[in-house]
Parts: C-alpha cells; sequence; structure tokens
C-alpha cells in the first residue's frame, strides 16, 4: 500500500490540522476534526478522521522522536505533521509519497522516519521505567498511568491503556418514543448490529454499523441516543420513579437528563441546572427532539442555589478531568493536565455539599479514573449526618474505606469509559 492521490493529500493535511487545533485550542476530537475540514474546505472525509484518531495513539513515542533528535521546538504545524507521518510510516508501515505531505514535512524529517526501525516501539518497551514505559507507548499522561498503577498494579492499568486504544459505542433506546423492538428494527434496516446489555435491556451496544452513529435517522428522529453503558449506571442508580421532584445539578448537554425524564415516564418534575447559557440551549433543542417533558430548566450555580423545599432525588454528574473519557475522546491525550485535578475536587465537593442540603438521596458521578474525583470526595462527606449507599456492581480502589459501596466501570472490564458512582443519602434519623 501506498499513498501518493490527491485525495491521501488531503487526508493527511485534515489529520494534521485535527491535531494541530487539539494542541493550539485544547478542544475534543470531534470539535477539532470538524474545525479542521472547515479550514480545508472538505466535509466529512471519514479516512481522515480514522488517520488523525490513530495518530493520536502513538503521539508521546513521535514527540519523543523529535527530543531525541532536538527537535522539540519544531513548529506546532510541522510537529502536528510529524505525528501524523510518524503514525503511517513507523508504527503502521505504509509507504508514503513526498507528495502527500504538502511541504510540512521536509527532507531532514524524513530521514528521521526512514531510519527508524520497527523495533523502535520494542526498544522503548525496554525501558527501567515501567510507568515511563506504559504512558510513551500508550500515549497516556504520566502522572495518570501512576495514578493507575499505584491502585491497580501494572498488569491491569495497561489492559485498561490498551482498551482505551479502540472506542466502544452504545445506543440508548428511548422509550418515550418507541420500544425496543421497534428501534432494533429501524437500526437493523440501517445497517446497525447491536447486542442488547445484560443489565440494562434499553441500552444496545454497536457491533457494526455501516454509516456513522450520528448520520442514523433512527438517532437524528430521537428513537435511540448514544449514551455510554456508565453513564445510563448512573442515573439507574439515582432510581428516579414517577412523581418524584428530581435534581440534576450539571445537566448541560442533558442526555442524562432525558434518560431521567425517560424512567419517570414524563411523570413528575425534574429541575435542570447548568452554569453556561450556550450548552442549555443545545439541551433544550436535545430534550425537546427526544419527547422528554415536565423540565424545568434555570441557569444557575449549583454550588449556590438554594430551594424553599427539599427534592426527592438529585443527580450530580459534576465537572471533572475527563481522564476516564480517553478511550471517547483520544484528543484528551494532549489535553489532560495534572494541575486541573485539585480545582475540580474542589468544586466537586461543594456541588455535592450542597445537593445534600436539599436532596434526600445524591448520586454523584464523575467521568474520572482518579480516586480524587471519586473515593476521596465521597469519603469527605461521610458524617454522622450522610451515609453511603450500596448500588451493587464492581467495587471502588480496595485502599479505600467506601470502595465497596462505591462503584467503578473500566474500560477493560466492563468495555466502556472509565467512570465512578456513589449514592450518598441524609441520614434524618
Amino acid at each position: 500500500m501506498k499513498l501518493s492521490s490527491l485525495e491521501d493529500k488531503l487526508d493527511f493535511r485534515v489529520a494534521a490540522l485535527t491535531i494541530e487545533i487539539i494542541y493550539r485550542r485544547k478542544l475534543g476530537f470531534d470539535k477539532s476534526f470538524l474545525e479542521a475540514c472547515k479550514k480545508a474546505g472538505v466535509r466529512g472525509r471519514p479516512s481522515a478522521y480514522d488517520i488523525a484518531y490513530r495518530s493520536l495513539l502513538s503521539s508521546y513515542l513521535a514527540e519523543k522522536v523529535l527530543v531525541d533528535n532536538k527537535l522539540g521546538t519544531l513548529p506546532l504545524r510541522r510537529k502536528s505533521a510529524f505525528i501524523v507521518a510518524f503514525r503511517l510510516i513507523v508504527v503502521e508501515k505504509i509507504r508514503c509519497s513526498p507528495f502527500i505531505f504538502g511541504g510540512l514535512i521536509p527532507g531532514r524529517l524524513q530521514k528521521i522516519l526512514h531510519s527508524l526501525r520497527k523495533a523502535y516501539v520494542e526498544e522503548i518497551a525496554e525501558s527501567d521505567n515501567p510507568i515511563e514505559k506504559l504512558s510513551l507507548i500508550y500515549s497516556h499522561p504520566k502522572w495518570l498511568v501512576e495514578k493507575l498503577v499505584k491502585n491497580l498494579g501494572l498488569r491491569e492499568t495497561e489492559r485498561i491503556l490498551k482498551s482505551n486504544e479502540t472506542e466502544v459505542m452504545w445506543l440508548r433506546v428511548n422509550t418515550l418514543k418507541t420500544s425496543l423492538e421497534n428501534a432494533r428494527r429501524r437500526l437493523e434496516k440501517e445497517g446497525v448490529c447491536v447486542a442488547e446489555d445484560r443489565e440494562y435491556p434499553i441500552l444496545l451496544r454497536v457491533i457494526e454499523s455501516k454509516k456513522s452513529i450520528d448520520d442514523l435517522r433512527t438517532v437524528k428522529r430521537g428513537y435511540v441516543i448514544p449514551q455510554d453503558k456508565a453513564s445510563v449506571a448512573a442515573v439507574y442508580a439515582l432510581n428516579p420513579r414517577p412523581g418524584e421532584t428530581v435534581l440534576d445539578a450539571c445537566a448541560a448537554p442533558g442526555v442524562k437528563t432525558s434518560l431521567i425524564a425517560q424512567l419517570m415516564e414524563n411523570r413528575g418534575r425534574i429541575v435542570a441546572l447548568d452554569i453556561s447559557d450556550s450548552r442549555l440551549d443545545s439541551m433544550k433543542s436535545l430534550l425537546k427532539r427526544l419527547g422528554a417533558q415536565d423540565i424545568e430548566i434555570i441557569r444557575a450555580d449549583s454550588t449556590k442555589i438554594a430551594f424553599r423545599r427539599k427534592l426527592d432525588k438529585a443527580l450530580v454528574d459534576a465537572p471533572c478531568t475527563n481522564s476516564g473519557a480517553i478511550r471517547k475522546d483520544p484528543a484528551l491525550r494532549i489535553t489532560l493536565r495534572k494541575v486541573n485535578l485539585n480545582n475540580f475536587t474542589s468544586l466537586q465537593k461543594y456541588l455535592l455539599s450542597n445537593a445534600l442540603r436539599y436532596s434526600n438521596e445524591v448520586v454523584y458521578a464523575t467521568c474520572s479514573l482518579a480516586p480524587e474525583e471519586g473515593e476521596e470526595v465521597v469519603e469527605n462527606m461521610q458524617n454522622s449526618l450522610v451515609e453511603l449507599k450500596y448500588i451493587g456492581g464492581t467495587t471502588g480502589y480496595r485502599k479505600y474505606s467506601s470502595s465497596k459501596l462505591v462503584r467503578r466501570f473500566f474500560p477493560h472490564m466492563h468495555q466502556t469509559i472509565g467512570f465512578f458512582i456513589a449514592k450518598l443519602r441524609a441520614n434524618t434519623r
């Protein structure tokens, strides 16, 4: 196989632009790709999407090559192009005509790429530092790898990092608009093969799809909605029932809010809060498409808002580092920063504390693999007035006293993103 056509050149350019935008603007992968397509004056291009996605899987190794060759200060545009070329030439051993580089990979960089042997990755694997080795081979932040190894050991950590190389897609059937059987039939007609989840019958795992999930009519019409199993589990842990008053403290973009409405059969009251006007606008559109009703959407700071009456239940799906979402968004391999961890932990405690003032039961959830955004937060909240309730499933990190009462999802075990869920109840005795 050799890449040499104008189409190959365009794919290379879009892939390199995607990575450059991730570095420059700290956007997620999908947003960066759309921006890259816009700049290149093209639409779609699944092949470019795949190249950019795969390139991020080996981005740390590519950067190390540049540093080892005293090219660590290479301009960002050339650096991004090098990351893509490294993936194609060194990792995947694809022959590439210099034509497709569009002048972004000068002769010196091409010589470096072609001089690297296929055993390069294996040589890195011989490193004496196992944390650094895993970080480089699987392109994950060193600080995150260190935390995982500390709590799970080397073997389990490597299985997580390996699982993050492939995305798994879940679809939740929207029973406000259709039945499980009808949704499956619609998906089959569109060339989508799915498997029903044993734990949550309304959940389908995508085995194969002939089209992009977002392009499916079944998705566009609101019969099914993409939602990870771990995210669904958080709402099921809340167990909202018809007639109850439920708070969704960090509601936008509204996917979990719509599931709350679905489980309540559109009977009851949902108070959905978020601090972002733009996210709330998008949320309103989504909820309308999904047929979710009886929802009060309010722009407010959930760390400070007060209620006159007690609410039955509250969901705090708190802002976090998103360290568990690398499988879903490979841009996090570049944008994830340890410096944000303490800020998020503090915010999560404020959100949870305020929710517990006004709700009898609170489910706290984060898309994080870090115990600072999970076990340590809920243990900080535990006292004579607040107790943790058992919710089943895979438990938390063993070193914490709360581990048997909380639930964690891991990419390699559950085919999901990394996720933490805890259920807290105000002790009224």
